[in-house]
């Protein structure tokens, strides 16, 4: 059975001031960086050909820090009453002081030259303000590990930086029209309603200005607005099938193998046809639950299974629900997981090939996303069978509790 891969569409690295007593800072998977963090201070500003020099002594990093000056043109109209004196005493000047950032998310000195920008580069630039102790010669300072700014080629993988763009003023105007996200919250609900308000808004701008909808970056954030937010509900469904999962895997002409699968609480991606032969549907049809494999339970992921993952697929309605049962169209995909599992038995050799061609027959283009079927009963059991391609065996299980992987 072929599955959706979960899509990582835009990611930038976003973050937070160094403080005094530590780092505060965080990866995330937020299209634009800071454009989205509700704590960047916004404006439109021109990189200058000046540096200044600062040093750095923290429990996160030691050293010299060098930052780039950029000259202020407008400030965005959340921008705080202390920034904004600020900016206005220094004769409209910032500092934008560069850093790297480890492959664990760690910030560490940027070693590159501290003229970060190409002097003249001009937009909008979004960075996080340092505290005002920690400003640099009393000029606003910002903290900075990606070159946002927009228009900007730095964002050339989503937007062709050819394309027709529209002038800073009108991406500012744009920005601030659009409400806040609560940037890193863990609350899932939460971020849902936040990212959903957006969505609506940025339909409801793109109504009232159809020529500038039609320029980047709000032509990016517009496309497709309105299935987004026809299927972003979806993002919040608790699955009533997930959970933990025995199951056994009868081939035909060999021993059984058993093994163990978690899923996730909801949905990891979605489910737009039932078949490879069916057309795309308009909205979704069903689901994928990231699911984590193992031959024993207490090997079960904990968190997130970045290693022996599959899918267990279903249909959003059910094919029967009545009083004694209620039948979900399903089907769990683990089959190149399972056969390296087993080609790491010396006995079960034989079988990690036969599971290899069952994946390869399963990828034929007319399989069905959803061959099986999990049948709940009144008792609260969950039953799940799956006929095997060719008539080559069946997968059978039984859902031993609801405790899920953290995602």
């Amino acid at each position: 059975m072929a599955f959706l891969r979960l899509a990582l569409g835009l990611t930038l690295i976003a973050f937070a001031p160094v403080t005094a007593h530590g780092a505060t800072w965080f990866c995330s998977l937020v299209p634009y960086g800071s454009f989205y963090n509700p704590k960047s201070t916004m404006f439109i500003g021109t990189a200058t050909a000046d540096s200044i020099p600062s040093r750095i002594d923290n429990d996160t990093a030691s050293g010299p820090a060098y930052g780039q000056i950029i000259r202020v043109e407008k400030l965005g109209r959340q921008t705080s009453d202390a920034i904004r004196k600020a900016v206005r005493l220094s004769s409209g000047r910032v500092v934008v002081v560069p850093w790297s950032v480890r492959s664990d998310c760690h910030p560490v000195l940027w070693k590159g030259s501290a003229i970060w920008f190409t002097p003249g580069t001009h937009g909008v630039m979004a960075y996080v303000a340092r505290p005002r102790e920690r400003w640099i010669a009393g000029m606003p300072t910002f903290d900075a590990v990606t070159r946002d700014v927009m228009p900007g080629a730095q964002f050339s993988r989503f937007v062709d930086i050819a394309a027709d763009w529209a002038t800073p003023e009108e991406i500012l105007s744009f920005f601030e029209e659009m409400p806040p996200l609560p940037y890193g919250t863990a609350d899932k609900v939460a971020r849902f309603k936040a990212e959903q308000a957006r969505r609506i808004a940025i339909r409801e701008w793109a109504k009232k200005h159809p020529r500038l909808s039609r320029l980047e970056p709000m032509n990016r954030y517009g496309q497709n607005i309105d299935k987004q937010i026809a299927v972003a509900p979806y993002d919040t469904l608790r699955s009533p099938l997930a959970g933990t999962y025995r199951m056994t895997l009868e081939l035909r002409g060999a021993e059984p193998v058993t093994f163990y699968v978690r899923t996730g609480l909801r949905p990891s991606s979605m489910l737009w046809s039932e078949s490879g032969r069916a057309s795309r549907s308009e909205f979704p049809l069903g689901y994928y639950l990231l699911s984590g494999i193992a031959f024993d339970h207490d090997s079960l992921p904990a968190v997130f299974p970045y290693r022996q993952q599959g899918y267990l697929a279903a249909l959003l309605d059910p094919r029967i629900d009545v009083r004694d049962s209620t039948v979900w169209r399903s089907g769990i995909e683990i089959f190149r997981s399972l056969a390296q599992m087993t080609a790491q038995r010396p006995s079960s050799s034989g079988i990690s090939q036969a599971i290899q061609a069952i994946e390869r027959s399963s990828f034929s283009g007319s399989m069905s996303y959803v061959p099986g079927e999990l049948v709940r009963y009144p008792d609260g059991r969950f039953v799940f069978r799956q006929p095997l391609a060719l008539g080559q065996g069946e997968i059978t299980g039984e859902r031993i509790s609801t405790v899920t992987f953290q995602q």
